[in-house]
């Protein structure tokens, strides 16, 4: 792989700051499923090469002392191409299925006597193949911290939707990422 990437981290008043990154990738020997001529057996090779290119911006907005807002979007677009005279099985869907759009905001709070509290609302796109649709979520979290070795909390990911598909192709037995509410213990030594 050779990657080139650039950035700048800008902070614009005491309040605010924010981060652009760009990056374009370039891939060597990327692996290819190969149908062998006469057994029908695939065979796994690495004769695909890809190129991929984006960017990310995020923000910060530390809106009072004990209230803060973050933001961030990020873009992934992509080129795959096989070597001459190969064809991969898949048409290198495979090794190509990913989100082009991801979005997210997040605001966390310190209130009085150390309890802090986090939300995060998340936009994931779409996966082009197997298509699995795109989708919105929430996850909270509320936490106290009675001294600085011990952290309860309670959290809650996935809130919006009961369950919801990120991977594999529909079929009754895709696993699906459920909604889920659970507590935490943290011990710090």
């Amino acid at each position: 792989m050779v990657a080139i990437e650039s950035g700048y981290r800008s902070r614009l008043t005491r309040q605010v700051s924010f981060d652009v990154a760009g990056y374009y990738n370039i891939y060597d020997n990327v692996r290819s499923l190969e149908l062998q001529p006469g057994t029908g057996s695939i065979l796994l090779l690495n004769n695909l090469n890809a190129k991929t290119y984006g960017g990310e911006v995020t923000g910060t907005y530390d809106a009072l002392e004990w209230l803060r807002f973050s933001t961030g979007f990020s873009y992934l677009g992509k080129q795959l191409t096989l070597d001459p005279e190969h064809v991969d099985f898949f048409n290198g869907t495979i090794e190509g299925n990913d989100p082009k759009h991801q979005f997210l905001v997040r605001g966390s709070m310190d209130l009085p006597r150390r309890i802090e509290g986090d939300t995060t609302v998340r936009f994931v796109d779409h996966l082009p193949a197997p298509f699995v649709p795109s989708y919105l979520e929430l996850d909270q979290r509320i936490g106290w911290s009675p001294t600085g070795k011990i952290e309860l909390s309670l959290i809650g990911r996935n809130l919006l939707d009961r369950q919801h598909p990120e991977f594999g192709a529909p079929s009754p037995a895709r696993e699906e990422v459920r909604r889920n509410i659970y507590r935490r213990i943290v011990l710090r030594f």
